[in-house]
């Protein structure tokens, strides 16, 4: 009884006091379960994981290694092939139905060609394909199309069983040792390698033997800055007050992609030495 009466004594002499606090932690209520509401009422009656206040579904994110593709596979096996998520704090539907997904990249393309801007991209990359938007989209499609004709790609695989034939020569050497290896670290340099000599023709390249090259180095960095890096700015950031706002500030979209000038900066040299090879020609 004392203690109720010492808590509306309180209450009484601090009323203004406890108002605010009620107020401020009904705001924080509601922010950060306004996420959920949201994809509630976007998709309703398709289910998903659970999506926790201010973090979404960082703790599944993390339960995962941080790696999303495996995160993706659990809720799949779950939820079914399509289900609802919140994604970089947006509401959004996961799709992994193979007849849908080729409705919705071939038959309805057009459909679907502005992607959701989750945070600002700084010059030159606000060009890209991912981050242009309308008419200019659609211009930068139809002039990259023809380079990825089914003709064009056909007269890619020759080239591309030459880089294969090397990495498929590593795993039988990785296999008459017996040592354990990493298979991704493999294939990403196999990527590089076959895009290389694609899109830099004339320039030669061996990652696949040479994991240590420094091209290679910028390259994966700039693709996989750092484990706690990609949570706070694609988890935890997205769900705060003013996140978004935060992320589409100029600083902080150069700090996001301080590693991909690194590569522009690669990508400019090879072109000069190129220009200047064709010149001497």
């Amino acid at each position: 009884m004392d203690i109720y009466s010492s808590s509306l004594e309180f209450i009484k002499t601090h009323w203004s006091t406890c108002a605010i606090g009620a107020v401020v932690l009904i705001f924080v209520y509601w922010y950060g379960t306004r996420s959920r509401s949201r994809l509630e009422k976007t998709f309703p009656g398709i289910p998903g994981p659970k999506q926790w206040p201010f973090i979404g579904s960082l703790p599944d994110v993390i339960r995962s290694g941080g790696q999303m593709h495996l995160q993706f596979d659990n809720d799949y096996k779950k939820f079914g092939k399509v289900y609802r998520t919140m994604f970089f704090g947006s509401p959004s539907l996961v799709v992994s139905d193979p007849a849908m997904i080729k409705d919705i990249f071939v038959k309805y393309f057009d459909c679907f060609h502005d992607r959701p801007s989750l945070a600002s991209t700084p010059e030159p990359f606000d060009k890209g394909l991912f981050d242009v938007k309308g008419e200019k989209w659609k211009r930068i499609r139809t002039i990259a199309s023809p380079s990825f004709s089914s003709h064009k790609l056909k007269g890619m695989v020759p080239l591309m069983n030459v880089r294969c034939d090397t990495l498929v020569s590593k795993v039988e050497e990785y296999a008459k040792s017996g040592e354990t290896f990493d298979i991704v670290k493999d294939q990403q340099a196999l990527t590089l390698d076959i895009f290389f000599n694609f899109a830099d023709q004339g320039i030669e390249t061996d990652f696949q033997k040479n994991p240590n090259d420094p091209v290679i180095k910028k390259v994966l960095k700039s693709m996989n800055p750092g484990f706690w890096e990609d949570m706070f700015f694609f988890f935890v950031l997205p769900n705060l007050p003013f996140g978004k706002t935060i992320l589409n500030t100029d600083t902080v979209a150069k700090f996001q992609n301080r590693y991909f000038y690194e590569v522009a900066d690669l990508a400019r040299e090879v072109i000069a030495a190129k220009r200047k090879d064709s010149t001497q020609k």
